[in-house]
């Protein structure tokens, strides 16, 4: 089965982006479209080309934002919690207009839940969309049945992440600014 780049418009006439495995490029746009997405473009592609990066793991100083993990999971718990299953409900979120990244990461942990993988081994794959905080706590929320919860909690801490990232940078402006002047001033002085 080979990796099919894509790009089209969903049902609600979003664009989205993404990847879905299938043996040919007709079979990867009647994939598509029993998601609800015309696909206006397939191209056969590698994962590590999907990610846009060398393959399914990290790369170095490439991350999914807390924000848009946050919107995430909070939609599929969202999801979950109205009785869709899992796979169901994380190819309801490639029709959403995902960024690349994202969209790739959801697409391959479908594939693998498809393949029998528990949630928590998937999500393992994607260390940078996905921090390992958050494993541990996935693995109990699949355990107990209440991943829906666990879901919209990990959902508050990447929002709360955010918002504390965002108060660093701000605190962290003025004194930039200031050593920057002062060597500014300085090098004027000395010169």
């Amino acid at each position: 089965m080979a990796v099919f780049a894509y790009k089209g418009v969903s049902e609600v006439g979003r664009s989205v982006a993404g990847t879905v495995d299938a043996d040919s490029p007709r079979a990867a746009r009647a994939r598509l479209r029993e998601r609800g997405i015309f696909a206006s473009e397939v191209n056969e592609s590698t994962p590590a080309a999907a990610t846009g990066h060398g393959g399914r793991g990290p790369s170095l100083g490439r991350r999914v934002s807390p924000r848009e993990l946050s919107r995430t999971l909070r939609q599929l718990a969202t999801l979950l919690s109205a009785g869709i299953p899992l796979v169901d409900a994380l190819s309801s979120l490639l029709g959403r207009g995902l960024r690349p990244m994202m969209a790739a990461a959801i697409e391959a942990i479908r594939s693998d839940l498809v393949e029998g993988e528990s949630l928590e081994q998937a999500v393992a794959k994607h260390p940078a969309v996905f921090p390992e905080i958050y494993h541990g706590m996935i693995r109990a929320g699949e355990a107990s049945g209440a991943l829906d919860r666990v879901l919209v909690r990990i959902s508050d801490h990447a929002e709360s992440n955010a918002r504390l990232q965002g108060q660093l940078r701000a605190a962290m402006t003025y004194p930039t600014i200031m050593m920057l002047v002062g060597g500014g001033i300085v090098m004027f002085l000395l010169a």
